[in-house]
């Protein structure tokens, strides 16, 4: 039997709220999320070694410790497509299209799909922890989520070319092997592919499962074709059918506009912007996953490239003058669905010629901290 790798460009991300840390509501409503190739669900396990003394002068055990997720997802930005990740990482709520950082605190649960071989991975507890976005001439506006988590699952019976899978009306059966075993439970969503009759392919409307026993699936009005027992059936546990995505458009460095103190800055040639907390992830005794993760101080941090034409930006940094820096994405008409950054207290911490051959350039670093007329070091409008 020839099996065939899962390929990157047909993966999927979808993601929904939890109800509380780690835990998924009971019928999530997953969302298509768009990002970019590159998305990283990452979890580590400690382990230790025994100690103990032997003749053999080998190791007589190792044991499986803590696990801790972390991760990155990739995107490039456009409207309404990332406001959900944007609103937990700012910690804050979409009020009257305004968002500010705050205390609120949100955990997600984040699933990759990859329907070419009908496996899907479950990352829990997804507590995101800071995010950048990068503008620069000629490219996408592009960025990045991180985040940590606090488990990761993946559970599939797997055509094996030898057991094989009836279909009656509501019910799946298995010659050999435990769908127990491998991790399925009752309540849980299910795709199925590679079912000789196409009504029994689960993908858009997954099947759910009401009793289990080892070798028998009843799933919840699955109205299944009656089929003989066959190979080549693949049975994934998935957190439900995802909503699709939106098309708006990627933001780009051609449409918009940045203001500094307020006026239209010409000179600028890039802009970077950096939002950032601590976080740690908490574990107690009897228990391999963390019980929270907990963050602390915001850093909101950026840096502008800019045209070096006068001594402007880098008398503010010699005197410790605080600047408004904002940016706005599309042409801020609300008929555009633009987006607007505005970091309204910042100091430059830096200042960096780039000496070339040809026109010089300025790196100016610099740090937003909190505005009391804003309350808030960083805000972000939808203009919809």
């Amino acid at each position: 039997m020839v099996q065939l790798a899962a390929v990157g460009a047909a993966s999927v991300v979808t993601y929904s709220q939890e109800t509380s840390f780690g835990v998924p509501a009971a019928s999530p409503t997953q969302k298509t999320l768009r990002c970019l190739l590159g998305s990283k669900f990452q979890l580590d396990r400690t382990t230790s070694t025994s100690k103990e003394i032997s003749s053999s002068r080998q190791v007589q055990a190792l044991t499986f410790g803590t696990k801790k997720g972390s991760g990155s997802i990739p995107f490039e930005l456009s409207y309404a497509s990332q406001e959900d990740l944007l609103e937990a990482v700012m910690g804050g709520t979409w009020t009257t299209n305004i968002l500010k950082l705050g205390n609120v605190k949100r955990s997600f649960a984040f699933e990759q799909q990859y329907p070419d071989i009908n496996l899907n991975e479950q990352n829990l507890g997804v507590v995101f922890t800071g995010f950048d976005l990068s503008v620069k001439p000629d490219t996408p506006v592009s960025g990045s989520f991180s985040f940590m988590s606090k488990d990761q699952k993946s559970i599939q019976y797997a055509d094996d070319g030898v057991t094989t899978i009836a279909f009656a009306a509501t019910t799946m059966t298995r010659s050999a092997g435990s769908f127990i075993t491998d991790g399925f439970e009752v309540g849980d969503s299910v795709n199925i592919t590679g079912a000789s009759t196409a009504a029994n392919n689960r993908y858009a409307t997954p099947a759910v499962i009401t009793t289990l026993a080892a070798t028998i699936m009843t799933c919840s009005a699955a109205a299944f074709t009656v089929d003989t027992a066959k190979t080549g059936v693949t049975i994934c546990k998935t957190l439900g059918a995802p909503a699709a995505a939106n098309t708006n458009p990627v933001y780009d460095s051609f449409t918009g506009t940045i203001l500094l103190d307020g006026t239209a800055c010409a000179i600028v040639t890039g802009i970077d912007i950096k939002m950032e907390q601590s976080a740690n992830g908490s574990n107690v005794l009897f228990d391999t996953t963390i019980q929270q993760v907990s963050v602390g101080t915001i850093n909101v941090t950026g840096t502008l490239v800019v045209r070096f034409v006068n001594n402007a930006i880098k008398a503010k940094f010699l005197n410790g003058t605080s600047a408004d820096i904002s940016f706005t994405l599309g042409t801020g008409a609300g008929s555009s669905k633009s987006m607007k950054f505005d970091a309204s207290k910042c100091y430059f911490t830096g200042v960096t010629n780039d000496t070339g051959e040809n026109e010089l350039t300025q790196s100016v670093a610099f740090t937003a901290i909190y505005d009391s007329t804003d309350v808030s070091a960083l805000m972000i409008t939808r203009i919809p």
